[in-house]
């Protein structure tokens, strides 16, 4: 599936398989109000129950009410963009940010990609696939999981 799917695609069933979202929430952080909605109704599908804000400023009070398994960001956005986001997430001490995604639509300014290279978290280029973002998003939950274990284990 590309991002050109029509949204009666979503009126389907999703089955539940090991790639399945279900039982999962995630904040979407963009300013693409058409993308925010494909991407809810996808990820709804999938079973997994979304919020949206249409920039980082807007996401931050969502964050401080609500626990999320990912953030998928935009980098660039009005308002608060995604590297300003995760600064202040940082600041805040903010112990998810092991859980945000970067998507981006533009080639990657210096400040950008030093800023990425500075970071492990995932970014997906747009255009990007359904199936990649849901993998994307599976790995990363994944790997907070067994992160979250080894922590608990070690404790």
């Amino acid at each position: 599936m590309s991002l050109n799917t029509h949204e009666s695609d979503f009126n389907k069933k999703a089955p539940v398989s090991m790639a399945s979202l279900q039982g999962t929430r995630g904040l979407l952080v963009d300013d693409d109000l058409l993308l925010l909605n494909l991407l809810s109704k996808f990820l709804a599908a999938e079973g997994c129950s979304t919020d949206t804000a249409l920039n980082g400023r807007l996401a931050l009070s969502k964050i401080d009410r609500v626990a999320y398994d990912f953030i998928l960001c935009d980098l660039t956005m009005p308002g608060m963009d995604g590297i300003a986001f995760y600064r202040e997430l940082k600041e805040r001490r903010f112990a998810g940010l092991g859980k945000i995604i970067f998507i981006t639509g533009y080639p990657a300014s210096h400040e950008t990609e030093e800023f990425l290279s500075s970071l492990d978290n995932p970014l997906v280029n747009k255009p990007f696939s359904l199936e990649e973002l849901r993998e994307t998003i599976r790995l990363l939950i994944a790997n907070s999981f067994d992160h979250k274990q080894d922590l608990e284990e070690n404790l």
